[in-house]
Parts: structure tokens; C-alpha cells; sequence
């Protein structure tokens, strides 16, 4: 073997051994990114809910033009496809450590689709009300706080 093969057999042999490997760390990769997703968009619904829900207890003013932007874009990560967020492997049993997701999200006879549209409901319901004084609001926010609830008492572990 020549100066030149030689200087070409180990990055050959580790680009070989990478691209083996490859396929399984980018399905891992693509669960871990896409439970990041997730839970980036559960902390979007806390950022703009949150205003909202202290408005409503009445620790925060009222502020109706606040109110209104704040529903508007809890309605819009409302209503994000969610599909790419939720692949069957991204569970606590088998990803511990890094999800509250139950498994059960995936079982036959799930509801979390039903209660998925349920938040969206919600979302719309707040959106189109937040600006109509502190009472509508009000109601509004607990069809929000019921959906949500909903859907964590069923789907979500207390720990990761």
C-alpha cells in the first residue's frame, strides 16, 4: 500500500463506520428534536396562556388589548400540525429523562385526538372573546384551563 492509500484508508474506514451508524442516531436525533418541539409548544401555550390566566384571577390588570394578542397567538400554537411532534417512540418508558408523555397517547382507543381539538376549541373561544371585558374572559379561560387539564390527567406522568 502506497503513502497515498494509506493516507486515504482511515477516512475511508471511518466515513464507513459513520455512515453504518448514521441512520439509527438520526432516528434517535429525530425523537429527541422532535419531543423539543413538543415541549417548545407546551411552553408557548404557558407563555400566552399564563397572562391570561392570572388576568382572569385578577393578578394581573386587565389590559383588553393585551388580552387579545395573547389569545390570538394561544389560538395560532393551537393550532399548529402537531403531527411531526409526536412520533410513536417518543414516550417516558422509552425516552425517561426527557418526557412526561404516557404511552398511552398511542394505545387504541386514545382520546387524545378528541381532546386535542377540545384545546383548540378553546383557543378560538378565547380568541374571540379576550377583548370583551374581564367577565368573558373569564369563561373563556376556564374552557382553556378544562382542556388543558383534560388532556394532562390523562396523557401526562407527574415526572419524567
Amino acid at each position: 500500500m502506497n503513502a497515498v492509500h494509506k493516507a486515504l484508508a482511515a477516512p475511508a474506514l471511518m466515513a464507513a463506520a459513520l455512515f453504518t451508524a448514521v441512520p439509527e442516531a438520526l432516528a434517535d436525533d429525530a425523537t429527541d428534536k422532535a419531543i423539543k418541539a413538543r415541549r417548545g409548544a407546551m411552553q408557548l401555550y404557558s407563555h400566552y396562556a399564563g397572562p391570561l390566566f392570572a388576568m382572569a384571577k385578577g393578578d394581573l390588570e386587565y389590559d383588553a388589548a393585551l388580552a387579545a394578542q395573547l389569545a390570538e397567538n394561544l389560538n395560532a400554537v393551537a393550532n399548529l400540525s402537531g403531527a411531526r411532534m409526536w412520533p410513536p417512540d417518543s414516550h417516558n418508558e422509552a425516552r425517561e429523562g426527557k418526557t412526561r408523555a404516557k404511552s398511552t397517547i398511542w394505545e387504541a382507543g386514545s382520546e387524545v385526538g378528541e381532546k386535542s381539538q377540545a384545546m383548540k376549541d378553546a383557543a378560538l373561544e378565547i380568541s374571540l372573546v379576550a377583548e370583551d371585558g374581564l367577565d368573558s374572559l373569564r369563561g373563556a379561560v376556564r374552557s382553556v384551563g378544562g382542556s388543558c387539564k383534560g388532556c394532562h390527567d390523562d396523557y401526562r406522568a407527574k415526572d419524567f
